[in-house]
């Protein structure tokens, strides 16, 4: 049920972790479940996947009222919404989003716009910390990759390690700890051998719930002699 609890539209979550959930903290939706005729949705801290991902759509902001473990409260998806951000070096304009295991959104994200920091509320946490409001945006789309084997050639599915932009270095970085299948559905162009980078689009999977769709990627491998 949506419910007008703070001047904006909310609907009830359950903390599914042993932590308190912070005022105004991004929660990631885990699923959902029917509670007496009311849609419930299980929350729990950003992780490495939603950090790649960047989906505004898996992220929930919490209100002003903390959370206790395995309880439940109140969030939302009404941007533009007030939300904890780290005092990173994000200014008005700048794309935020959620960092693995962090309850506030940071400047390497990229799922949402700061509109500016709240100047009618103070955040009293620490002052490391600070309140603005963010405007979801259409930018988590795209991923860069780096593959974990050789090219296949074109509509089989192949392994990649998706990357997390690094906005002071201007560059990817890639996590061998996640991995995600890629497709790249292009003709007439090389295939590159292990490793490779690229840039890759979401898409849904009914198989593999979401995977990359290949739009560039090297011509060769670090390993292999450049195209000439």
């Amino acid at each position: 049920m949506v419910r007008q609890t703070y001047g904006y539209r909310t609907f009830p979550v359950h903390n599914t972790t042993d932590e308190w959930i912070p005022s105004y903290a991004i929660m990631r939706l885990v699923d959902m479940f029917d509670d007496s005729g009311d849609a419930v949705r299980n929350v729990a801290k950003p992780d490495a996947m939603l950090a790649v991902t960047q989906d505004p759509a898996m992220c929930i902001i919490n209100g002003p009222t903390r959370i206790p473990p395995n309880s439940e409260g109140q969030g939302s998806q009404d941007w533009p919404l007030q939300v904890l951000h780290a005092v990173d070096g994000a200014t008005t304009g700048a794309n935020v989003g959620p960092v693995a295991d962090k309850w506030a959104v940071s400047y390497t994200g990229r799922a949402f716009v700061l509109q500016g920091s709240d100047p009618t509320t103070a955040y009293g946490g620490d002052d490391t910390h600070d309140l603005g409001f963010v405007i979801a945006t259409g930018a988590s789309g795209i991923a860069g990759f780096m593959s974990t084997e050789d090219h296949p050639g074109k509509g089989t599915l192949f392994t990649v390690n998706a990357g997390i932009w690094d906005p002071v270095a201007h560059e990817w970085g890639y996590d061998d700890t996640i991995e995600f299948f890629a497709i790249d559905n292009r003709a007439g162009v090389p295939s590159p051998e292990f490793p490779a980078t690229g840039l890759g689009a979401w898409r849904p999977s009914k198989e593999h719930g979401i995977i990359l769709e290949v739009f560039d990627m090297d011509c060769v491998g670090d390993s292999e002699e450049p195209i000439s």
